[in-house]
């Protein structure tokens, strides 16, 4: 109790006085202040107005004021009816008082109304206001797990205590989390006005695209609390989310700052389901990488020398040509021989059955050749046959390789045309008819078993030979 000693007129800067007031209940949990807060500095001078707003506060109560009038002597009498604070949760002020943490938004509010009740300099209002778990405030908060305090208000933040705070939190100052402390909880703060609070989900991530979150790039966050972002009207957040190991693909726009809350409910799913556009415009996205590939492959096959696959020379085409090339080369292999069967005389020399069997060596060696570029050619037909998107390579024509034949002879008739001049240089006779019954000795031999094309291109060789040996004879 007391009572103010000022008297007369106030003077233009003296707008606010503090003063106690009589209070006749002995109940601890109330207080009072007073303040001169009416009027104007015209008022005061010509003394036609005294009022003043009386504040009460009181740790279970709503904070209350009352004007009164000043006018007067004596002792002023000043009454209220102060009505229930229903944001508190504990009325058991001592119990608050001896919190050794500050764990959701229940303990935070009572923590703040009873460090007001005992530093109250006349505020209008409490520090922090509760609805439900939320908590909001003009003013910082930092949660220290390792604070010195429970509570610290130092005029422009609020410091508590917590490992970990249950509940929502917004301020137009920051929130902020030192020394492993952990909300629990939404955050709107001058850093993102808006989160997303994500229900019966073990965990999630988020993308600003749908292609980001399909192909799992340019993550904007990841976790299992919850995601803050500064609100922009029509923005569509795309997820995965994760709930007893099986994943979700959703997406979500929020319509309004605060929270906006996910869940796997039956309808929220169902909202997540594309249409008929969504779905085929996936679709086409998906397929044109493998039409593209098809388009390469028509212009890959259009491009081909021989674009009519049936052009392409089977194997007895080829032996056909190889053969045609062969008969000017046994031609000359004929001649050969002719010039052999004509030698007079000279020392000793090839009999015509080792003449004969050389140029049969030379000769397997140049068919197996052919063999074997047959045995190619098919395989290249078949494989031409059965086209998969391949690259094609090249097929060589018959006639190339005829030309490859050629130019392989060219070295085993140059070893024959060396033969047939030391022969000419041979000064002894030979009978002619032994060289021919040489030739057509071998040559019955190959004529016992008919087999492929190679040996077929043989007994011809052969049968040529034989006849230039009868002319002979």
């Amino acid at each position: 109790t007391g009572t103010t000693t000022a008297t007369g007129v106030l003077s233009a800067d003296l707008t606010v006085l503090y003063a106690t007031y009589e209070n006749s209940t002995a109940d601890n949990n109330y207080q009072g202040w007073k303040r001169f807060t009416k009027g104007n500095e015209a008022d005061y001078t010509n003394n036609t107005k005294d009022l003043l707003d009386v504040y009460f506060i009181s740790y279970p109560n709503v904070i209350g004021v009352v004007e009164s009038s000043m006018k007067g002597i004596g002792t002023l009498a000043v009454s209220n009816t102060l009505f229930q604070d229903t944001s508190i949760t504990q009325t058991n002020k001592a119990i608050v008082d001896a919190y050794t943490s500050i764990d959701n938004a229940a303990n935070l509010y009572d923590y703040a109304k009873s460090w007001l009740y005992g530093n109250y300099t006349g505020q209008a209002s409490t520090l922090v206001t509760k609805v439900g778990n939320a908590i909001e405030t003009p003013y910082n908060i930092t949660i220290d797990a390792t604070a010195a305090n429970v509570f610290v208000f130092d005029g422009t933040t609020i410091t508590i205590k917590a490992s970990t705070f249950t509940g929502n939190l917004k301020t137009t100052g920051t929130v902020t989390t030192s020394n492993g402390a952990v909300v629990v909880g939404g955050i709107e703060d001058a850093n993102g006005d808006s989160y997303l609070k994500f229900e019966a989900i073990d965990n999630w991530a988020v993308y600003a695209t749908e292609a980001d979150r399909d192909t799992n790039t340019n993550l904007l966050e990841s976790g299992t609390g919850i995601y803050r972002f500064v609100f922009v009207a029509n923005t569509t957040y795309y997820l995965k989310v994760v709930k007893n190991g099986t994943q979700f693909f959703m997406q979500t726009t929020p319509v309004a700052e605060g929270e906006t809350r996910i869940t796997l409910s039956a309808e929220a799913l169902l909202a997540t389901l594309p249409d008929v556009t969504q779905i085929a415009s996936q679709i086409r996205a998906e397929l044109t990488p493998e039409l593209t590939k098809v388009d390469q492959t028509k212009t890959k096959v259009d491009a081909l020398e021989n674009t009519n696959l049936s052009d392409i020379p089977t194997a007895a085409e080829n032996a056909a040509a190889v053969r045609t090339n062969l008969t000017t080369e046994l031609g000359e292999i004929s001649t050969t021989k002719t010039a052999v069967d004509g030698i007079a005389a000279g020392g000793a020399a090839p009999s015509a059955s080792d003449v004969a069997s050389a140029v049969r060596t030379n000769l397997n060696s140049e068919l197996t050749k052919i063999s074997e570029t047959d045995t190619k050619v098919t395989a290249i037909k078949v494989k031409t046959d059965t086209l998969e998107n391949t690259d094609i390579p090249d097929v060589p024509t018959a006639a190339q390789n005829a030309a490859a034949v050629r130019t392989n002879l060219t070295t085993e008739l140059s070893e024959i045309s060396s033969t047939k001049i030391k022969v000419d240089t041979l000064q002894v006779n030979l009978n002619p008819s032994e060289i021919a019954d040489a030739v057509l000795d071998a040559s019955v031999e190959e004529h016992k078993n008919p087999g492929s094309v190679s040996e077929m291109i043989q007994r011809m060789q052969l049968d040529t030979s034989r006849t230039a040996a009868q002319r002979t004879d």
